[in-house]
């Protein structure tokens, strides 16, 4: 006893995560996050495929229970184990949400002998070279500028800069520097050829927002009422 203390009602309040659960009970809760083999496979699929169509769902997690029912076999008898599945958040392509899609602006080297073309494909292998299986934890952070660092090792000799905007008329330059999925995610570019554009130089104009046809309609349209 404390003096001072005795005799006071107490309240503890623990709040959780909403991607949480709290168990009352005096166990160790163990969350696993799994990424399946075939989910993995069939997304590659989907992705190679052009990204079109309903991207492959994850198992459940009572799937992944059965699935991975062994693991139980290690555990103690307090432990309670909540398996989630690990989905692929994509990034850029059209596929992606559309804040999180994005042109990629690139200056080619003055010597370079490479066409337009080719360095639009060599910018892209390099890209996905960067975000294949295993380059990324789950829910880890991506930074456009260790992007950006690894682009130019691959291509030192074919580009001068390059740069990310984004397509969102909400986004601004910048936005996308910095990307943080959710614990059960792992970050992905469903990016395609389409999406990389050779400037000249940066300029105020082609590093703004990419603008989409349909805005430029709506624009025009706009403009011929007011007129």
């Amino acid at each position: 006893v404390v003096p001072g203390t005795t005799g006071l009602s107490f309240k503890w309040e623990h709040d959780t995560y909403i991607d949480q659960t709290l168990n009352p009970s005096l166990t160790n809760i163990i969350d696993v996050y799994i990424l399946t083999k075939s989910y993995n496979e069939d997304f590659i699929v989907w992705k190679n495929k052009g990204a079109t169509g309903l991207m492959p769902e994850t198992p459940t997690s009572e799937e992944l229970k059965r699935e991975f029912k062994n693991l139980e076999d290690y555990k103690m008898a307090t432990d309670e184990i909540v398996f989630h599945p690990v989905a692929f958040k994509t990034l850029f392509g059209s596929s992606a949400d559309e804040n999180l899609q994005a042109q990629f602006k690139v200056i080619k080297y003055a010597k370079s002998k490479i066409t337009d073309n080719e360095l639009k494909s060599k910018v892209l292998s390099a890209i996905d070279s960067f975000f294949a299986i295993g380059n990324f934890d789950f829910g880890e952070t991506f930074y456009f500028t260790e992007l950006a660092a690894y682009i130019h090792a691959k291509l030192k000799t074919d580009i001068n800069s390059v740069v990310i905007v984004p397509v969102s008329s909400t986004s601004t330059f910048g936005t996308l520097f910095q990307i943080t999925p959710n614990k059960n995610e792992l970050l992905t570019s469903t990016a395609t050829v389409n999406d990389i554009v050779v400037i000249k130089e940066i300029t105020d104009q082609n590093i703004a927002n990419v603008v989409r046809p349909c805005d430029c309609l709506r624009r025009e349209e706009g403009e011929a009422a007011h007129h």
